[in-house]
Formats: structure tokens, C-alpha cells, sequence
């Protein structure tokens, strides 16, 4: 009779291939956490979009003034956080960054451009919203300005948005985004006019326009 022998995988053979799965896991398993993370901002950031134009317009309502008409936002000066608070529903209320952001966020060793430089978050009255967003205001004629580009004079008011509050990566461009007021157009995000100065070597204050637009960081 003919002896039929079965042939197994010897110790180095599963060593080898083990390496191999280790190593192609190590590679692509953070791209992938990163590209889901993205995602969740990319979808953070419409409905963060969608909630400061709705809020605008509620509170536009309650002060008379016509739907289009965003002039009243400069009477309001950084009290415009506590007429928010009337018309949405926040977790809390911070009359000073340090409330929200704690201390340690407040230096701009913690938050960062897109090119890495450091950056401070936005100054003034803010909210924390129930899903861990944090909303700062800042009244109109500042120097963030420079994100709107097809408009004369100042904006009315900004917003810098971070979307997953404390955590990381606190980077403008990438959880920090900026928002603009214009009067007749609204919200308008940081970029309005020209989106693709959005890049990865910019600071990142560009950028939410071209994350709305594209659908996608695609950068």
C-alpha cells in the first residue's frame, strides 16, 4: 500500500506569515480609523452648518427683524451666545473660554493649524451642544476676516466650531472649523469665496467650505 504523508506548516512558516498580517495591519488599520474619522467630522460639520443657520434665522425672528436681514447681530455684541441659548438646546453655557475649553486648551500649544503651526481657539462667550460640540462667538470687524474672500468691509460676527469638543486632534481644518455672519447671506464657513485655499500646507481656516462642497476631506 502507498503511505500518504500530510504536509503541515512548519513554526517559521506561521511566524513568517503572522509578521506579514502584523505588518499590513499596523499599515492599514490607522488609515482606516483616520478615513472613519474624517467622515464623522465631514457629517459633524453639515449638521453644524445647518443648526447655526436655523438658530440665526429663530433668533433673527425673535429681535423683528426680516429673514435676511443679519444687521441686528451687531447689537448684540457677545451677548448673541445668550440669545442662542434661547432658541437651542445647549448642555451649557460658557460666559469665558476657560469654561468650556478648560485651561490647558486655552494655549496654542494644544490646537494647531493644518501646517502644524500653533493656533489659539476663538475668544469670547461659547456653548457646548448635547452631542460634545463646542461653539464660540466672536463679535464682527476682526481679524479673521482674512477666510471670507469675496466681500467688502467685516463680517457681521464669526463662530469657531470644534466638533468633537475636547478631544483630539484639535486642529483648525480638520475638528476646528470657522464660520462666518454676512448680512443677507447668512452662516456662510470659512472659505466663503474660494474654497480651494484649502490645502494641507494652510492654516486650515478655509477649509469648511471645502469640506461642504466636496463632501469629503480631501486633503
Amino acid at each position: 500500500m502507498a503511505k500518504h504523508t500530510k504536509r503541515a506548516f512548519t513554526l517559521s512558516e506561521v511566524l513568517i506569515t503572522m509578521a506579514i498580517i502584523g505588518v499590513i495591519a499596523a499599515i492599514t488599520i490607522p488609515a482606516l480609523i483616520q478615513a472613519t474619522e474624517r467622515n464623522e467630522f465631514v457629517s459633524s460639520l453639515k449638521k453644524t452648518a445647518y443648526f447655526l443657520t436655523n438658530s440665526l434665522n429663530k433668533i433673527a425672528i425673535d429681535n423683528g427683524s426680516p429673514v435676511g436681514d443679519y444687521s441686528f447681530v451687531t447689537e448684540l455684541g457677545t451677548d448673541y451666545i445668550d440669545e442662542l441659548v434661547k432658541v437651542a438646546n445647549v448642555v451649557k453655557k460658557c460666559n469665558n473660554q476657560k469654561e468650556c475649553f478648560g485651561e490647558k486648551l486655552l494655549n496654542a500649544v494644544n490646537y494647531k493649524r493644518l501646517n502644524g503651526t500653533p493656533t489659539k481657539t476663538a475668544e469670547g462667550k461659547a456653548v457646548i451642544l448635547n452631542d460634545g460640540q463646542i461653539i464660540t462667538y466672536v463679535p464682527w470687524g476682526t481679524y479673521e476676516d482674512a477666510y471670507v474672500h469675496d466681500i467688502d468691509g467685516h463680517s457681521l460676527g464669526y463662530f469657531t466650531v470644534d466638533l468633537n469638543g475636547k478631544r483630539k486632534p484639535n486642529t483648525l481644518g480638520r475638528d476646528l472649523f470657522i464660520f462666518y455672519i454676512l448680512q443677507d447671506k447668512g452662516i456662510v464657513p470659512g472659505g466663503y469665496g474660494k474654497p480651494s485655499a484649502c490645502k494641507k500646507n494652510s492654516t486650515g481656516g478655509d477649509c469648511a467650505a471645502r469640506v461642504l462642497q466636496e463632501g469629503k476631506m480631501n486633503y
